[in-house]
């Protein structure tokens, strides 16, 4: 359930993407069923983009598609084309508008109007990063010694391969998000249910640098190699991160021949977690 306290930290990090850019700007939000739980006109916003931000928060919540989205397929031609005329008029088909998740699940909307689309836009993904930093763990990784010794141990346990990268890969960017000068490694992703967005094993052999050391020797012992966080806006919740002093090890990567995005980063102890947006 969105609160309200959770609608007054979307618009405290709305506003001050706003401030950052210099424009004044209307900011809605609204709750599950599309009723305004909270609206701010900072100073000097234009009084016509009151109803506009309201409805643009209404329309992304009432579709469930960012107004944008909405945009690109109501144009002449389009499938929702005339869309904007429905529901006595409350349609707004300019960005600005996208809904929030909780846990994966939809729970309102935030409505941005004052400036240019891009701008709209721009405030009101600063707004949905404060709700949602973080959606969901994508992957844990282990890394093995060897590859074609481990994955049978692990396919043993019930766990099967999503995604082969066996043969090996590499990249400067890779290498540069893990922190390395260069990095080339084989590996699998591995998981146990038949659900495409479960928490995945990411089983890896570094082959050079080659993978090196010991297991923990207990389990109490601190940390983990690597867990992988999945995010939706991987560049604003980088430069969110950022302002509150997090030790990033590199900025945001797009890794070849994907439509993966990814960069860590270190707990206080020095663990490393990674942020990933789109899919490997």
């Amino acid at each position: 359930m969105l609160t309200l306290k959770d609608a007054q930290k979307i618009v405290a990090s709305a506003e001050q993407k706003a401030i950052e850019i210099g424009q004044p700007m209307n900011i809605a939000v609204v709750d599950h069923g599309a009723n305004l739980i909270t609206h701010v006109r900072m100073d000097g916003a234009w009084i016509g983009s009151v109803d506009i931000a309201i409805k643009k928060a209404y329309t992304a919540r009432a579709f469930n598609i960012s107004t944008k989205e909405l945009a690109a397929h109501s144009q002449c031609g389009g499938e929702f084309f005339g869309i904007h005329a429905s529901n006595n008029g409350k349609v707004m088909i300019f960005a600005g508008g996208i809904p929030l998740k909780q846990n994966g699940t939809i729970v309102g909307a935030i409505g941005v109007s004052g400036g240019p689309g891009e701008q709209d836009q721009e405030v009101a993904e600063a707004g949905v990063a404060a709700l949602t930093i973080i959606e969901g763990i994508f992957h844990c990784n282990v890394n093995c010694t060897d590859l074609d010794r481990s994955l049978p141990f692990y396919e043993m346990l019930g766990f099967k391969v999503i995604a082969d990268f066996s043969k090996g890969m590499s990249s400067t960017a890779m290498a540069k998000a893990f922190g390395l000068p260069y990095a080339k490694l084989r590996g699998v992703h591995l998981i146990l249910e038949n659900d495409p967005k479960a928490t995945r094993i990411d089983l890896v052999e570094f082959l050079d640098p080659k993978t090196e050391g010991q297991p923990y020797p207990n389990l109490n012992h601190t940390g983990v190699a690597r867990i992988c966080l999945r995010t939706s806006n991987i560049d604003q919740v980088y430069e969110n991160l950022k302002t509150q002093s997090v030790n990033f090890l590199s900025e945001p990567q797009k890794l070849p021949g994907t439509d993966a995005t990814i960069v860590c980063f270190t707990d206080p102890d020095g663990n490393v977690l990674e942020l990933l947006e789109g899919a490997i």
